[in-house]
């Protein structure tokens, strides 16, 4: 029972002293009245006899005493709250928001669980309702519920999709779908996949291993597409895509547009490239500055970054150079290939595009001589 002499006691602490309390979450200081903490889940009796023990032998007359003398506010939170923890009022409306989401609560559903490692106290919903707005509120009410109906039937189910709930009388190994009432979606109960042609007649296993593989040939296709983008150029005004089997670097697509094959710097003149000896391992002539070779190995720099693709299963590839620092991302779609060869002077895909033409032209001629004859011994 509640005596007089404790009462005012506490009326004094409180009032005369605003005692504060470090919050274990933010760390801040917290006045004593404003502390929420989560409950020892002991026995009623229990907690009235040890609180009353503790006050019988606390000396508040000298603690009454004491003036403006600092109050051992260690010795009062063990006092009050034994094997507890304190919170303000922010860090419980933060945990609370959370909790509507997927956060566990209290064991029972009897409110939230003490954000302490280690500690499974809970902190009672009868605490802290009216610090938490009507929306919060609703839906913890509405968890909580789910959380005490769960606790009272263990064989109840509910649908993933809409919520509805059942109780499954049938073990899951014996019954392995969940067909819901409400909804009429069906899925495994044992790995809450989709109950659909992917699952049927395979056991959760082997839905897992064709998943699996699945991703596994995604990535390798992802790998090849960017090994594809990464040997496969593109003329940045027509469009078209090629590579290259033999020449030089300066590339001349049909178009007329330049372009080095080395670096993909479009728009250049034989002046790009670096004209001096120098050590292959250098990154820049020391004369001219300049990086990129006219019959420098494209291959070799190809294989390089194909090798670095699989290596590392890359989903975006960067191109560089081995003589040079600079960077070029390639954002060629995977169509068809162009092989062009390449002189140092003269591009070979123009001249097969012109032998290529010669020979349609005749035709077209033959076809149209060979029409007109036929007209005119028709109607002649």
């Amino acid at each position: 029972m509640l005596t007089k002499k404790i009462a005012t006691f506490l009326v004094n602490i409180r009032n005369k002293y605003e005692v504060c309390i470090e919050c274990i979450v933010c760390y801040n200081q917290v006045p004593l009245k404003s502390i929420i903490y989560c409950f020892v889940p002991v026995d009623k009796k229990d907690i009235l006899t040890s609180e009353l023990a503790v006050f019988d032998n606390f000396e508040f007359e000298q603690v009454l005493n004491k003036g403006e003398k600092e109050v051992d506010k260690t010795r009062i939170e063990e006092i009050f709250y034994p094997q507890s923890h304190p919170f303000c009022h922010d860090c419980i409306l933060g945990l609370a928001s959370a909790a509507v989401g997927e956060i566990p609560l209290a064991k029972g559903g009897i409110g939230l669980r003490c954000m302490m490692t280690g500690c499974d106290n809970p902190i009672l919903y009868s605490e802290i309702y009216k610090l938490l707005p009507k929306n919060i509120q609703n839906k913890l009410e509405e968890r909580m519920f789910e959380e005490s109906v769960g606790m009272a039937l263990p064989n109840l189910e509910r649908c993933k999709k809409c919520n509805f709930a059942i109780q499954m009388e049938v073990d899951k190994k014996t019954d392995k779908v969940f067909d819901c009432l409400g909804c009429k979606a069906q899925f495994c109960r044992l790995c809450e996949r989709d109950w659909d042609d992917e699952h049927i007649g395979f056991s959760c296993e082997e839905v897992e291993q064709k998943i699996e593989n699945a991703k596994r040939i995604k990535k390798e296709r992802e790998i090849e597409k960017k090994i594809n983008e990464a040997v496969v150029r593109k003329c940045p005004r027509c469009g078209v895509q090629f590579v290259k089997e033999k020449g030089c670097n300066h590339v001349t697509c049909r178009c007329g547009m330049t372009q080095c094959y080395l670096c993909r710097q479009t728009g250049i003149e034989h002046d790009h490239f670096c004209q001096h000896y120098r050590d292959p391992n250098s990154q820049t002539c020391n004369e001219c500055n300049k990086k990129c070779l006219l019959h420098e190995d494209a291959n070799k720099i190809d294989q390089q970054i194909i090798k670095e693709i699989r290596e590392k299963g890359e989903t975006s590839v960067r191109f560089t150079t081995p003589t040079s620092n600079r960077i070029y991302y390639n954002t060629a779609s995977n169509t068809a290939r162009l092989t062009t060869n390449t002189t140092h002077s003269t591009n070979e895909l123009e001249i097969g595009f012109i032998l290529l033409c010669v020979p349609m032209g005749l035709l077209i001629a033959l076809l149209l001589v060979w029409g007109k004859t036929m007209y005119d011994l028709h109607y002649r």
